[in-house]
């Protein structure tokens, strides 16, 4: 009986710790993602205060500084939602974006430090995919099959 509880003892302890680790590994890219969608949220107010259609710049600069509240506050509620599937399939859709678009950035290129620029962020965010995937691979072991629903 000693010897089942002690084996039930460092089983739940390992899981502690995998899961503590993949938290950490999400909370990361989350921190990544909620800087950057600030900054976004930023940028794209600026550029709508450059518009020359009043009726839109106006509509545009309170639209975007809102939105891109809604989702920087979005991000940061997701950060600590205990359901680790939804974490990891939002920033999935995060990242997988951005290498997205720069891939359309390098196509569209127009000279060699664009392509510079794009190829970059194609590096970055796959370094962060496979990151995540890492993190994924950490949920997929410690959760039983009524946890990967």
């Amino acid at each position: 009986m000693k010897k089942l509880l002690a084996l039930c003892l460092v089983l739940s302890s390992s899981l502690a710790l995998a899961n503590e680790e993949l938290t950490k590994k999400l909370d990361a890219l989350f921190d990544l993602r909620i800087k950057i969608n600030e900054d976004y949220r930023d940028q794209f107010a600026e550029e709508a205060t450059e518009l020359e259609n009043k009726e839109a710049r106006e509509f545009l600069e309170k639209s975007e500084k809102e939105n891109g509240q809604v989702w920087v506050d979005f991000l940061k509620r997701m950060k600590t939602n205990p359901d680790l599937k939804a974490r990891i399939q939002l920033l999935r859709l995060e990242i997988v974006g951005e290498i997205n678009n720069g891939h359309y950035d390098l196509e569209y290129a127009e000279g060699v430090k664009d392509q510079f620029k794009a190829r970059g962020v194609i590096t970055k965010w796959t370094k962060h995919l496979k990151e995540l995937e890492a993190a994924e691979a950490l949920f997929e072991k410690s959760a039983t099959p009524e946890k990967k629903k």
